[in-house]
């Protein structure tokens, strides 16, 4: 699970609805992307840190995967 997403939305005082409906974006995709099930694309990523008011990296960590 992204905390640092889920915490901000609740700082910022928003539903997960009340962000979907500002992104334009289905509430089970933004639920998807809470839950860590998948990942957003890097202009998603941006729209939502900007709605949040924090920077991208704040809210999205890379992860680094072991090489086989």
């Amino acid at each position: 699970m992204n905390i640092a997403l889920k915490t901000r939305i609740i700082e910022r005082g928003f539903r997960q609805q009340d962000l979907c409906r500002l992104l334009d974006m289905d509430p089970g995709k933004l639920s998807r992307i809470i839950h860590g099930w998948i990942e957003p694309n890097e202009d998603t990523k941006a729209e939502i840190a900007r709605y949040l008011g924090k920077a991208v990296g704040e809210l999205f960590s890379e992860v680094k995967r072991a090489s086989r």
